[in-house]
């Protein structure tokens, strides 16, 4: 059959797809788009075309000019296919190629005034909320810091109303940038404990970042001056070059070389505490009990077990079921940063107090950083954080105005008139005859899917608009 005309091969049976022209296709699209129910004008029966459905295999008796085919009970405009042949597509793939997908409007209600007004009341009366609670948490808690970096005598501790337990005392380390990634590399239980720590080199292979493996290692560190700052027995440093120093150190790495030593009391008195030979410090009644139990949420017990071979053959420098130890072995998210210490359990009652420091022995002078010890009794939502609950109550305060703006804005029916970005007049459906309306006014029902819509015409789904 030649190649003709469209109205020549609408009344063929035979219809290639080559034949169909624009116009024709623009037929089969309002056929296709129009309410089945509705009775055909006449001389529309002959126009009839039924597309392709292609979800079934493709043939020319899938076109038809007559009643003479079932029409299906779904149409689809043609698309090409991935398969010729088959009904075994899969459902969500077919119904994203044809687009049948069901508009849900309510996404489209929050860009309303009366959504807006509602997400921004909402999000505001939630932070307020917030805020509130972190400001009345605040005033609940109670935190105190004193410096010993450079101590010399006992400390003043001033305790203004009784405060129940439990009660948390810190060490608190400033300008101590333990967050390097190659002291982070070197931190997890997995490889302390069992000697898996690795030494890191420069670019130009000169300087040598210490893996600190072997004990000598963490007394070439930790003797400073002579002062053994590690555990105070100074005869170490003079034999550090002792055979036994180099076996492989338990727990290893540059984390665990700088472990914190130090150890406070809190008394009423303030006479000085004596050391005894073992460089501990003797018991005073006059002296608050600090437990340093190990916490049951410790998060690592069964990385801490050194097995009995490693053990003889290497040298085991500190207790890895320690509290302290486990406390300092978890990287902080700064420089500044609390580690605790003990815990008050029974309280601590209003008076004044005198901190002693019966082991300053960490290096924070020599190390550029400073030490604190810190006293705190939380809240229900932790201690006070000024900047977090000023940035809370700000945000809050902008979203609750940002609503109040903008329901004053709704309830005055104000409209800016003119779209800022492509300069459409906006339709008011709501006008009177007294308003003047725009003299080729853009409504939805105004386009038919047959329609050639012009592409500034097309509505905006933007919140702009």
């Amino acid at each position: 059959m030649e190649r003709g005309s469209t109205a020549d091969n609408a009344g063929s049976a035979d219809l290639r797809l080559s034949d169909i022209s624009s116009e024709a296709f623009k037929k089969s699209v309002k056929y296709a788009t129009a309410d089945p129910h509705s009775q055909p004008a006449a001389g529309a029966q002959a126009q009839r075309m039924t597309l392709p459905n292609v979800q079934s295999p493709r043939g020319s008796n899938l076109f038809s000019t007559g009643d003479t085919m079932a029409e299906p009970e779904v149409e689809y405009l043609w698309l090409p296919s991935m398969k010729a042949t088959g009904t075994n597509y899969r459902k969500r793939v077919d119904k994203y190629r044809q687009m049948e997908f069901t508009p849900n409007l309510n996404v489209y209600r929050v860009y309303t005034p009366r959504g807006a007004i509602l997400v921004f009341s909402l999000f505001g009366l939630v932070l307020l909320g917030l805020g509130l609670a972190l400001i009345f948490s605040s005033l609940r808690s109670f935190t105190k810091e004193l410096e010993y970096t450079d101590y010399q005598r006992p400390m003043v501790l001033t305790i203004d109303k009784d405060l129940p337990g439990p009660v948390y005392v810190y060490y608190k380390v400033t300008d101590f940038y333990v967050t390097h990634k190659k002291v982070a590399y070197e931190s997890s239980p997995s490889k302390i404990f069992h000697q898996h720590c690795k030494s890191g080199f420069s670019s130009l292979a000169v300087i040598t970042f210490a893996a600190f493996n072997t004990f000598e290692q963490i007394l070439n560190l930790r003797c400073i001056g002579g002062k053994n700052t590690l555990n105070g027995i100074d005869e170490w440093c003079q034999h550090k070059d002792d055979p036994v120093f180099k076996r492989p150190a338990y727990p290893c790495g540059p984390i665990s070389a700088t472990v914190m030593t130090d150890n406070f009391e809190v008394c009423t008195k303030n006479d000085k505490i004596d050391l005894t030979d073992t460089n501990l410090a003797s018991k005073r009644d006059d002296c608050l009990a600090l437990s340093m139990d190990i916490p049951e949420y410790d998060y690592g017990f069964y990385h801490s077990r050194v097995e009995p071979v490693d053990r003889d053959e290497g040298f085991l420098w500190f207790d890895p079921g320690n509290q302290l130890f486990r406390s300092w072995i978890q990287l902080p998210y700064d420089s500044t940063f609390v580690k605790q210490y003990a815990v008050l359990k029974d309280g601590i009652n209003a008076g004044t107090y005198f901190v002693h420091v019966t082991s300053n022995l960490w290096p924070a002078r020599e190390w550029q950083a400073r030490k604190f010890f810190y006293i705190a009794k939380p809240g229900f939502l932790g201690t006070p954080a000024i900047a977090l609950e000023c940035m809370v109550m700000g945000t809050a305060i902008v979203f609750l105005l940002t609503a109040a703006v903008m329901f004053l804005l709704h309830k005055r029916n104000y409209s800016c008139g003119i779209s800022p970005w492509r300069g459409i007049e906006v339709y008011d459906s709501k006008a009177g005859d007294s308003v003047k309306v725009p003299s080729v006014p853009y409504k939805r029902d105004d386009i038919t899917p047959v329609d050639d819509v012009p592409a500034s015409k097309m509505p905006c789904l933007c919140p702009c608009h």
